[in-house]
């Protein structure tokens, strides 16, 4: 079998064109064998251009792994059940499930077809330009769906706990009251010096799961583009640089938080995304690329190599405190 290392598919299809025709390898050989490159050299670039396409939304939630249909995973900022208790009464047990949050998997795929034609006709260079067209796509329909179902909706969108992702009173455990010092649907207006101390001292006020009070920091403040530049001069700039402020005073919020720009985000919008990271990407099988009748080489009904990509995960909030939505 020869070594698969040619620069070109169609390189590897004239090769053994020439060694069908002179008879040293049959047909049905040939066709398994440039299966085989030709999935390899798709791969190669599909991953390629996966790597490199910059994200946003892993810098937002946190990745786990699965390794069944679905998860539970707890959201609790501490367990409950901890008390004084006296001689001879039984201790009250510690709820380590408070707040566990189910995570369904989904099924993601897509589908590449090259007619056997295109490979005939030497159109390698679009063959490998759609092959990295789907490994840009996938991170970039991720990133879109984190933007769009969690931020952009999440004001209408329930949670976990009953109430919106970003609501203006949360309960402090699933099934509590409402609790209106729990608030990360803020509407304070646009970035400003005024408007961050407002959110700042509201996310200090919330409480944890027991209704005690918690220690929650400013992780990233993730913005719109037509909110970024404000914000990066208010968390960046050691003196107030806004157009409320006398330039050259200290910039009390100065490295508060990493600037962060997210286009897909609704214009206006800017939230601040704490270190309670309750928004969770769970990974149950990572991208895979399969080819279609790979031991014939191609399709006889489509006359076509035909690939699959498919990928399974699950998203969903585990608990609100990870971020406020400020605007």
């Amino acid at each position: 079998m020869p070594a698969l290392n040619w620069e070109r598919p169609t390189d590897a299809i004239r090769y053994y064109n020439q060694e069908i025709g002179e008879g040293r390898i049959t047909q049905a050989v040939a066709a398994e064998e440039f299966g085989a490159f030709l999935s390899e050299q798709i791969k190669v670039v599909m991953f390629d251009g996966m790597k490199e396409t910059p994200v946003v939304y892993t810098q937002i939630v946190r990745m786990e792994t699965s390794t069944k249909a679905w998860e539970k995973i707890g959201g609790a900022t501490e367990p409950t059940g901890f008390d004084q208790v006296e001689p001879g009464q039984e201790a009250p047990e510690m709820d380590f499930e408070a707040d566990t949050t189910t995570i369904i998997n989904h099924e993601f795929a897509g589908k590449m077809t090259v007619p056997r034609s295109m490979l005939e006709d030497d159109q390698t260079g679009v063959i490998m330009a759609r092959a990295r067209g789907i490994g840009v796509a996938v991170p970039k329909f991720e990133d879109k769906k984190v933007a769009t179902e969690i931020f952009n909706n999440g004001t209408s969108l329930l949670g976990y706990d009953g109430s919106n992702i970003f609501d203006d009173a949360h309960p402090n455990i699933t099934g509590g009251a409402a609790n209106s010092l729990n608030d990360n649907d803020l509407a304070v207006g646009s970035v400003s010096e005024a408007n961050m101390q407002t959110a700042i001292e509201t996310i200090d006020g919330w409480q944890g799961t027991n209704g005690d009070e918690i220690d929650v920091d400013v992780r990233l403040i993730v913005a719109a583009r037509d909110e970024f530049i404000d914000l990066a001069r208010l968390v960046e700039s050691s003196g107030r640089v806004l157009a409320d402020f006398n330039e050259g005073v200290k910039n009390m919020f100065q490295n508060i938080g990493t600037p962060v720009k997210w286009k897909r985000l609704t214009l206006g919008d800017w939230y601040i995304l704490t270190d309670v990271m309750g928004l969770v990407f769970q990974l149950r099988r990572q991208l895979e690329l399969t080819q279609e009748n790979i031991t014939s080489g191609s399709s006889f009904l489509h006359r076509a190599y035909i690939w699959q990509i498919f990928k399974r995960f699950g998203l969903k909030t585990v608990n609100w405190r990870f971020a406020a939505k400020c605007q």
